[in-house]
Parts: C-alpha cells; structure tokens; sequence
C-alpha cells in the first residue's frame, strides 16, 4: 500500500516538474512566439530550459551537457503528445491519469546529423541514432529576429548540448537556446531569433570557442 503510495506521488512529481516547464515556456515566450512556433511538450530538459538561467560559465553550460556535436538537425521522426515521464522514463498518456486530453502537449523528435563529436556519453560509440526532441519546431526556413526561442527546422546548423531525457532515448536543451549555439557568423551565439552574444564569450570567434569547449570538456572527464 505505501509503496504504491509512494509510486503514484513519484510519477505525479515527474508530471508537476512537465507542467512547470511548460509554464516556464509560455512565460518566455511573446505571443508571436507561441502562434509561430509548433506547441509546447513536456520533454523534460527542454521545457525545464525555460527555468534556468543562462549559464554563467563555459563549465556550467558543459557540466550539463550528457553529448556535445557540431550537426544538422535531420529528418522529422514523429510527433506525440504526453503530460510527462513515469519513473522508468515512460511516456505518461492523460488517460492514464485520468487527465482531460488537454493536459497532453506536443513534442518533436528529430534526427541529429553529426559533423564532430566533442562529448559522449556512449550513444554515439555505440552507433545509436542522435534523436532530438524538442518542443519547438519551425514550418519554415526562415527566422523571425524578434522571436526569443524560434524552433528547430531540418537543415538548421548548431553547436548542440544536449542533455538526456527521462527516457534514456532521446536528449534536449537544459539551457535552451543557449544549448543550441550558433557557430556559422564570426562569433558564437545563442539561437535565439537575435543572435545574442553568449555573455562569457562576447566576440569569441567560433573555432577558438571550439578549442577552450574541448579543453573544458576534456578537464571535467
């Protein structure tokens, strides 16, 4: 009787933690943002993203990072909606928390198509698909400057640092669009719809970004 108690309150945590974050999203997000991008999910990094701070450090923004690529987002996979994680890292159904069928919310998964691998947490040894699931995506090539967090179209070029999901199969953006930096001008930024300068590295062009990111990473194994 406890146990399953003690269960319940543990999956009805991970669902309170998906909710917040997207509450978080919404909160970051104009309303141009909301009406652009393609609704919001309960992946666990990416919508917790919307509660942390921008890193203040290069340490922190790798510390959590499970996988760190130069790539191109790929290939839709699929979509799906869910209200969060169970304790194995399943995906939980309003039905099966007898939820009406708007607490569910909608997620993206992508391919990752990898130019450099930088850290690996073995997914990428072992020749497992780089899967991204996000809750943003884009219906067009095209970026609106204004946009605080424009979401991901297939083609786009990042720096991603993504940090894994409850269910050990796919990986998000703990720091949003901080964890997706743009290393394609002559210096690194988020990939906000802006081009901010990531605040530690202000006019750091990309390749000597690249150096002191191995560097880091090689230090924190």
């Amino acid at each position: 009787m406890l146990s399953n108690i003690a269960r319940s309150r543990r999956v009805l945590l991970l669902i309170a933690v998906a909710i917040l974050g997207l509450i978080g999203g919404r909160l970051a997000a104009t309303p141009e943002d909301s009406e652009a991008e393609s609704g919001a999910s309960a992946a666990h990094h990416n919508s917790n993203a919307f509660l942390m701070p921008t890193p203040n450090t290069l340490g922190e923004l790798v510390e959590k990072a499970d996988i760190i690529v130069v790539g191109t987002i790929g290939e839709e996979l699929r979509q799906q909606s869910f209200v969060g994680y169970d304790e194995q890292g399943r995906a939980i159904t309003a039905s099966d928390q007898r939820l009406p069928a708007e607490a569910e919310t909608l997620f993206h998964d992508f391919a990752v198509n990898v130019e450099e691998v930088i850290k690996d947490d073995g997914t990428i040894q072992a020749q497992q698909p780089l899967v991204l699931r996000t809750i943003f995506a884009r219906n067009t090539k095209e970026i609106d400057p204004a946009q605080h967090y424009p979401g991901v179209f297939p083609g786009d070029r990042y720096l991603l640092l993504l940090s894994r999901n409850p269910d050990h199969a796919t990986y998000g953006f703990y720091y949003a669009a901080a964890s997706r930096l743009l290393i394609d001008g002559d210096a690194v930024t988020l990939s906000d719809g802006a081009r901010t300068p990531l605040p530690f590295s202000k006019g750091v062009a990309p390749q000597a970004f690249l150096g002191q990111l191995r560097r880091m990473v090689r230090q924190q194994q």
